[in-house]
């Protein structure tokens, strides 16, 4: 699409917006935090992340979350250190699992543009090489 604005004109591509997380070939290593009346809490609860699209995940977690929870998300590398960036989401459905983990799918409220790179990336390569 061509944009006409003040100064010039501008190519614009609006991405798909997708709505239904993908499997990853590599799940990506996680910390979590609650949030709590804006404030990140500690600690970290360790996961990963399954599935992933634009808009939404499918988390893994050590410990339980409620529904409609804020949460924050920091992706580790294979040291287990947080990499720069946040996204904060929202828990939409959160469920135990037969292996003593808990299943959260959550909605993304707000993505860092350099998470934002990396989950392109990652959905790319099927999840290979964080």
């Amino acid at each position: 699409m061509r944009c006409r604005v003040s100064g010039g004109a501008y190519h614009l591509q609006l991405l798909d917006k997708c709505d239904a997380p993908v499997p990853l070939g590599e799940r990506i290593n996680i910390h979590l935090y609650r949030v709590k009346e804006k404030v990140i809490t500690e600690p970290a609860i360790k996961g990963w992340i399954e599935a992933i699209c634009g808009t939404k995940a499918v988390l893994y977690l050590e410990s339980e979350l409620l529904t409609w929870e804020d949460i924050c998300i920091r992706l580790v590398n294979e040291v287990m250190e947080e990499l720069s960036g946040r996204i904060y989401a929202k828990v939409e459905a959160a469920q135990a699992t037969n292996n003593n983990h808990y299943e959260a799918t959550v909605r993304f409220t707000s993505v860092a543009p350099e998470i934002y790179q990396i989950i392109r990336q990652q959905q790319h390569m099927g999840g290979a090489g964080l």
